[in-house]
């Protein structure tokens, strides 16, 4: 009586090799997503806690800017009529148009960009968008800090 022979698959050692680093990316894939999310809960906590604050004038903020966003703030001033950006390409609702910053001069000679929030778009492109008139007296105004998140971060810029 012969018993049958076994044959080695070829490419069995390969095929373990590429399941074995398979379970290893997976396992790392899922780790770095449990990070991910446990930084976003820890964010999110701090934007909550910081919101419920009460206002606080800018001008007591002098450090760390970081440690005041998403603080309320309120500052006395006036805006810069001359000084307006229109950003395009901003959708709301599906619909196209601009997000207004107006550079706003505090009392205390400080100037930021106040983001008034969002405008449609006209019905062309050389068509202004409607935006509303600016204040041409001192006017108080109360928001939350927000540090610019677009610009480039690290020692290369």
């Amino acid at each position: 009586m012969t018993t049958p022979q076994k044959t080695k698959e070829p490419w069995a050692f390969f095929k373990t090799v590429i399941a074995l680093l398979l379970i290893v990316i997976c396992l790392w894939g899922s780790q770095w997503q449990y990070h991910r999310g446990v930084d976003r809960h820890a964010r999110n906590a701090v934007i909550e806690e910081r919101i419920a604050k009460s206002p606080i004038e800018l001008g007591a903020v002098t450090e760390n800017l970081a440690d005041y966003e998403w603080q309320t703030v309120s500052v006395a001033g006036v805006f810069e009529t001359e000084k307006q950006i229109l950003l395009r390409n901003r959708y709301h609702d599906g619909k196209y148009g601009y997000e207004v910053l107006t550079l706003f001069r505090a009392n205390n000679n400080k100037n930021f960009w106040v983001d008034r929030g969002w405008v449609k778009a006209g019905a062309t492109a050389t068509t202004a968008p409607v935006v509303t008139a600016l204040p041409q007296d001192e006017v108080s105004i109360t928001g939350r800090l927000r540090l610019d998140s677009s610009l480039p971060r690290g020692s290369f810029f």
